[in-house]
Formats: C-alpha cells, sequence, structure tokens
C-alpha cells in the first residue's frame, strides 16, 4: 500500500489517525510523507562504539608493531655494520672502539636515571603541595634540572592555582550574598559565606586526600 492510498483511507474515515500514523511508519515515511530517518537503539550506538574503538586500537597496535619491528631492524644493521667494522680494526682499535660504545651506554642509561629520578622527585614534591592527581598533569609543567627548581615550579604553580581559586570563590561570596540578600532568608550573608566557605575547605580536604593516594598508587605507601 501506498502512502497516497492510506490518506485516501483516512480521508474516507476507513483507518483512524493512530492507523494512520502507525502504517506511515511502516513504510518507513512521517505523517506527511516525508522519508523517516533509520533510528539507532542504544544497543546498536553501542555495539557501532565498541567497533571503533576497536578499530582505533588496532590501528595504535599496528603503527606501533611496525615502529617495533623498524627499530629492531635498524638495531640489527646497526651492529652487523660494528661488527664489521670491528674485523678491520687493529685490537687497540678494537679496544678504544668497545670502551667509546661501553661510554655511549652509560651516559644513555645514565640520562634515563636522572629522568626518572626528577620526575620522582617532582611527583614527590607536587603532592605535598597537594597538586598530584591520578594522570600527572602538572609533571610536565615543574619537572627541572635540580629539586630546588622544581619546588620553585611547584610553588610558582600552586601560588597560580590558589590566586585562581581566591578569585572564584570571592566571585562566589559575591554572587551568593547578593541572592541570599533578596531571598528573604534571616540569616546573615556572612553566615552563608562562612558555610560556603567550610564546604569549600572539606572539598579541598578531600582532593588533598585523593592526591595522597594517587602518590601511594604509582609509588607505594611512603
Amino acid at each position: 500500500m501506498t502512502f497516497e492510498q492510506l490518506k485516501k483511507q483516512l480521508s474516507e474515515g476507513k483507518i483512524t489517525q493512530s492507523e494512520f500514523e502507525a502504517k506511515c511508519k511502516e513504510l518507513g515515511v512521517d505523517k506527511d510523507g516525508n522519508k523517516l530517518e533509520p533510528q539507532l537503539t542504544d544497543d546498536i550506538k553501542a555495539y557501532i562504539n565498541t567497533l571503533v574503538q576497536q578499530a582505533s586500537q588496532s590501528s595504535a597496535d599496528r603503527v606501533r608493531t611496525e615502529y617495533s619491528l623498524k627499530l629492531k631492524a635498524l638495531e640489527e644493521e646497526n651492529k652487523r655494520l660494528q661488527e664489521a667494522q670491528k674485523n678491520t680494526m687493529t685490537d687497540a682499535e678494537k679496544q678504544a672502539f668497545e670502551f667509546e660504545q661501553s661510554k655511549k651506554e652509560f651516559e644513555q642509561k645514565q640520562a634515563e636515571f636522572l629522568k626518572e629520578s626528577r620526575k620522582f622527585t617532582a611527583t614527590q614534591i607536587l603532592s605535598k603541595h597537594g597538586l598530584l592527581d591520578d594522570k600527572l598533569s602538572f609533571l610536565p609543567f615543574v619537572t627541572g634540572e635540580t629539586e630546588e627548581e622544581m619546588t620553585k615550579n611547584v610553588e610558582l604553580l600552586k601560588a597560580s592555582i590558589d590566586k585562581n581559586i581566591e578569585s572564584k570563590v570571592q566571585e562566589r561570596f559575591k554572587t551568593a550574598g547578593r541572592d541570599l540578600g533578596g531571598s528573604g532568608d534571616k540569616g546573615s550573608s556572612e553566615d552563608k559565606q562562612a558555610e560556603f566557605g567550610k564546604k569549600l575547605a572539606k572539598n579541598r580536604q578531600h582532593e588533598d586526600t585523593q592526591s595522597q593516594k594517587a602518590m601511594e598508587h604509582y609509588f607505594g605507601e611512603q
């Protein structure tokens, strides 16, 4: 049955309006004859999202695998060239070459150790100032060459954050004072602001607790 036939039946009183609309849906059109766009159910949407995530993950895994294989091939080629080079050297040249290689490896490991050491130190300082979160969001902004430099960076960061919070709190106080003043509430604006301040302090204490938990998660109990 076509849409025009349905309209005719409706006009002749052979079907009701609700029956007309139901049959229109069966035809894939609305009551005006416009084609309906297919509606996805929540299950289908969830399935599509899962497929997209799997595809993204597979793509990322493929890139990592290709990179690892290329890196391994380069390392093997470099090792082969070094062995070929050593075969043309005298004993003294071999010793000097091996010494330089050992020196490079030591310097590389030392640099990696220093990097991790600085990261750990910066994390401890962030935790001390209540700025450590699960994602280590502030770590890239405060890591430095020395503990003193990192401490200064964290203090500057905390001062900036505190200043921003103070500005927001003052703005909230002003807004709360105006709203409460015109609401007919018998409590004073100062009392309301004091209560609001207590809530902020409680929230900050909760955030500090979460920061400590994150620290224990990454590095164990201190």
